[in-house]
């Protein structure tokens, strides 16, 4: 009887975390992060490279330009400059093609993803 109990937890547990799992990718995949995003209210231009969790970015603010690693964290989009410093964005999303970034200080943006005719032969 008590080897039942334990095969009943242990296949729940089983279902919870692999529909937890595909819940996270089904939400991954509706981001749809990789691509050129636009700041809707400034010059800010973010690109992300590799696939829907992780890869390379690189960040065009007025002047300045990074490069390094993004990956999402839970509810957070991370950028691991070249220098080491990461910078945590809280990510939420609106609708297909935008998203808001929301850094720890608080300032709220609005990116749009700008389409392209090109497509990608793999993802």
């Amino acid at each position: 009887m008590s080897l039942l109990v334990v095969i009943a937890v242990a296949a729940a547990v089983f279902i919870y975390v692999r529909a937890t799992r595909q819940a996270r990718q089904n939400w991954l995949k509706k981001l749809d992060l990789p691509g050129f995003w636009q700041w809707t209210e400034g010059g800010c231009k973010l690109e992300l490279y590799g696939s829907y969790h992780q890869g390379q970015y690189l960040l065009r603010e007025a002047e300045q330009i990074q490069r390094g690693a993004w990956q999402v964290r839970g509810g957070q989009l991370v950028l691991s400059n070249s220098d080491g410093q990461d910078q945590c964005w809280q990510l939420h999303f609106f609708r297909a093609g935008s998203i808001g970034l929301e850094d720890s200080a608080g300032q709220r943006r609005l990116f749009e993803k700008q389409q392209s005719n090109v497509v990608p032969l793999r993802r």
